[in-house]
């Protein structure tokens, strides 16, 4: 049911719809909805990064892990875990989820 290119691409998206707003329309001071598009991009960007790895690891057989970049991966998860937890009752986030579940339609 997930796809995981249609899923990236979603996500990469809203990584870019968020960086152009953080760039266009910084707030005076953080509040409600900086936070929480705060954590919508760090979903997003962990997201995009974690599938880029998991292609660099399935199929890039020279590429050696270091304990320490898997430890760093795994931080990025886990924050990306928490941001979720911290937005995911919201309607934008709500939306957002859908949107991974889209398919594009051959005519």
């Amino acid at each position: 049911m997930f796809e995981h290119a249609a899923m990236g691409k979603a996500c990469t998206k809203k990584r870019d719809d968020l960086r152009a707003y953080f760039s266009t329309n910084p707030p005076p001071a953080p509040g409600p909805d900086h936070d929480r598009n705060s954590h919508m991009l760090t979903v997003a960007q962990a997201f995009v990064d974690m599938l880029q790895h998991r292609h660099t690891a399935d199929y890039d057989g020279s590429k050696v892990w270091s304990r320490v970049e898997v430890w760093e991966r795994i931080d990025a998860v886990k924050e990306a875990f928490a941001s979720w937890k911290a937005v995911k009752n919201h309607d934008d986030a709500q939306n957002f989820l859908f949107t991974l579940l889209l398919r594009e339609r051959k005519p």
